[in-house]
């Protein structure tokens, strides 16, 4: 009896790993898999590279389909018609790429201002570059119509900032700065220029530092060394503060030597000593002053923090008067009581 019983949980124990085995051979030699991906290909970062030489299509042509950039350029003699990827009144210059996470998946993909010219006719577009993988993937374009040129492109966590120059009648120059903001939805790309935003968070990888910006602040370009905002809710007045890293020996001992020499110059921010110096600026076409805030990170880097705020007169009926330090530098206080180095 105890043979029989045995034998049969034997028959039955066989069975399972048969089955298991079975399964494990369909999973493992017939079932669909996906992609194997390294840690290396997820983590790795588009380039501009990359951007320049990847396959696009545009919404002004969308008859074309598909084309490749070569070197940033494309162009069919035979239908004269080009594209490339816009390079700032097309000089030698970097090309209009931004970096940034635009679908919240913590991989920086890349949002380009792409060119066409047909019969002496330029047009301008976004195009978006999801980071695939590690791989650039379009994604969709949006026209940017009646414009003349553009004048920078960043991205802000998800959202695709782009200063644009279009015509005006009402200036004296015949055109005017224009601020479009874009966010990729469901694959489409959709304008959200009067939306309005929350308080948002800069992060600098490369040094280690974090600072919290107000909704209004619109991000205008960065890069690891430097970042450039702007504030288009101040009405006449356009303000700007810088955030810059810069390297040298020669520089750092000279704010090291400031530092020194003028203590009572010194405000102590989140625990960090900072040199702070106001210069009153102005001209025949603008008036303002610039506030710095200046400290060493170590023996060769040094940090750079720049309120700038400027009024322009050119083409304005009147004088907007003298700045109240107090009152236009509350708004970047509270910013640079929120920096921080991290971890």
């Amino acid at each position: 009896m105890k043979n029989k019983a045995f034998s049969k949980i034997l028959v039955f124990i066989v069975l399972i790993i048969i089955v298991s085995g079975g399964v494990f051979s369909w999973q493992y030699f017939w079932a669909p898999k996906g992609e194997v991906v390294g840690e290396e290909d997820v983590d790795k970062k588009l380039t501009r590279e990359e951007i320049e030489n990847t396959e696009y299509e545009t919404c002004w042509k969308p008859e074309i389909g598909k084309f490749k950039l070569t070197d940033g350029v494309y162009s069919d003699e035979e239908k004269g018609w080009s594209i490339k990827a816009y390079r700032l009144y097309d000089m030698d210059v970097p090309s209009q790429i931004a970096f940034g996470d635009l679908n919240n998946d913590e991989k920086k993909d890349a949002a380009v201002i792409l060119k066409s010219v047909e019969n002496g006719v330029s047009n301008y577009e976004l195009a978006i570059v999801l980071n695939d993988k590690g791989k650039p993937f379009y994604i969709n374009c949006k026209k940017l119509e009646d414009v003349l040129h553009t004048n920078s492109i960043a991205i802000q966590p998800e959202t695709v900032n782009i200063y644009m120059v279009v015509p005006d009648l009402e200036s004296t120059l015949g055109k005017s700065r224009e601020l479009a903001r874009y966010k990729l939805q469901g694959g489409k790309i959709i304008d959200v220029t009067k939306a309005e935003f929350s308080d948002w968070t800069y992060r600098n990888d490369k040094y280690k530092y974090e600072i919290e910006c107000p909704g209004p602040a619109v991000l205008v370009g960065h890069n690891e060394e430097e970042i450039l905002l702007s504030f288009p809710d101040k009405p006449g007045l356009l303000s700007k503060s810088f955030l810059l890293i810069i390297p040298g020996d020669i520089i750092c001992s000279k704010i090291k030597e400031k530092i020194n020499k003028y203590p009572e110059k010194i405000e102590i921010v989140n625990g960090i000593d900072f040199l702070v110096e106001i210069y009153q600026t102005g001209g025949t076409k603008s008036f303002g002053y610039i506030k710095s805030y200046d400290t060493t990170l170590n023996e060769d880097k040094c940090l750079s923090i720049t309120f700038n705020f400027t009024g322009s007169k050119y083409g304005q009926t009147s004088f907007y008067g003298v700045f109240d330090l107090e009152k236009d530098t509350e708004t970047f206080n509270q910013m640079l009581s929120t920096f921080r180095f991290l971890e």
